[in-house]
């Protein structure tokens, strides 16, 4: 029986992921200090070209919020019923600001994140 190393697994668990293109898919090896993400590459490019600034000024309905740390903002697109959420941070805890959020879009309206 072979013996496969820590590396070697590693490499194995990355190969098979790698192609499935996730953001959500990651394997952290917190004892080796190892961390692969499948969709990191196309990650860092859209958050690159991402601007809030921008969707702010020209997308969202001048009535738009934001929390006070930056994390969330949230609106209406203008001229439409669909809402808009944008979270660059889900380590905070806002159950109340959500709340909020939520029942200030307007009824039978649509939300799209990003």
């Amino acid at each position: 029986m072979s013996k496969t190393t820590d590396e070697k697994l590693f490499a194995v668990f990355r190969n098979m992921i790698e192609k499935l293109d996730g953001g959500h898919i990651f394997i952290d090896d917190k004892i080796g200090g190892r961390f692969f993400n499948s969709g990191a590459a196309k990650r860092k490019h859209a958050e690159e070209e991402f601007s809030i600034d921008l969707v702010r000024s020209t997308y969202l309905a001048p009535n738009y919020g934001h929390l006070k740390d930056g994390t969330v903002t949230y609106g209406m697109l203008k001229g439409t019923s669909l809402g808009y959420l944008h979270i660059s941070d889900f380590r905070g805890d806002y159950p109340s600001e959500f709340t909020v959020i939520v029942e200030g879009f307007q009824p039978g309206s649509c939300v799209g994140t990003s």
